[in-house]
C-alpha cells in the first residue's frame, strides 16, 4: 500500500469497468483515506506492488496474442492451403485429408481455431476486456496444464525422438511455455479477484 500512500487527494484508489487494474469491478469503489488500516488488516490483492501487478498483466496479454496467433493460423491455413499446413507441422492425418479432398483437414482446423479462440477469451476476461466466461479459473488452470504439459513433453520425447530435436520444435514448445505461464498468471488474478470480492463491498458501505 505504499504506492497509494504516495497518491495525494483524499481518495487514494479506484477500482471501476474503466479502471486498468487488473482487478476491476463492475463498479466504481473508491477507498478513503481512513480504511486504509483496514484494508492492510486483511491481505488482499491491493497490497501487490504495483510492478508485480503491471508484470502479471503483461503475461496476461502474452496468453491473449499468443491465442490470437493460433487462430489466425488455423484459419489461414484454410486460405494458404498445403504449404502452410506442411510449414506447420501440421500432423500427416490433416495433409492427407487436404491433399484428398476431404472435410477432416479444414474441419480441424476450425475446431483448433475455436478452441483457441476460447482460451483467448478467458484471459481477456481476466482483463476486463470482455465480460466473465463460466467457470473462469476452472478454464484458466486447465488451459494453464495443457500449455505447461505440451511444453514440457518436448524435452521428453526428443531424447527418443531425434527427429523433434530441430528449431520449428523448440520454438513451438517455448510459445507454449509462455502461454501457460500468461495462463497461470490470468488464474492467479482471477482468483484474487474472487477473494477480494469480499472486502470491497464493506469498504463501499462504510
Amino acid at each position: 500500500m505504499d504506492f497509494a500512500r504516495s497518491l495525494s487527494g483524499h481518495f487514494f484508489w479506484c477500482i471501476g469497468s474503466k479502471s486498468h487494474h487488473p482487478f476491476a469491478r463492475s463498479r466504481y469503489f473508491f477507498v478513503r483515506r481512513e480504511q486504509a488500516t483496514e484494508i492492510e488488516s486483511v491481505s488482499i490483492p491491493l497490497s501487490y506492488p504495483i510492478h508485480t501487478v503491471h508484470i502479471t498483466n503483461i503475461l496476461v496479454v502474452l496468453a491473449v496474442l499468443v491465442s490470437s496467433a493460433g487462430v489466425a493460423i488455423h484459419l489461414g491455413a484454410l486460405v494458404a492451403g498445403l504449404s502452410w499446413l506442411v510449414f506447420f507441422n501440421a500432423p500427416a492425418s490433416v495433409v492427407d485429408s487436404y491433399k484428398a479432398g476431404t472435410w477432416f483437414a479444414p474441419v480441424s482446423c476450425v475446431v483448433i481455431a475455436a478452441l483457441m479462440a476460447t482460451c483467448g477469451y478467458y484471459a481477456a476476461s481476466v482483463l476486463g476486456w470482455v465480460r466473465r466466461p463460466p467457470l473462469q479459473r476452472l478454464g484458466l488452470a486447465t488451459m494453464a496444464a495443457i500449455c505447461m504439459i505440451r511444453a514440457l513433453l518436448l524435452p521428453i520425447l526428443a531424447v527418443s525422438n531425434p527427429e523433434l530435436r530441430n528449431t520449428f520444435e523448440i520454438v513451438a514448445a517455448a510459445v507454449w511455455g509462455l502461454a501457460g505461464i500468461g495462463f497461470m498468471a490470468a488464474f492467479v488474478l482471477a482468483r484474487a479477484r474472487r477473494e477480494q470480492s469480499g472486502i470491497l463491498p464493506s469498504l463501499d458501505a462504510a
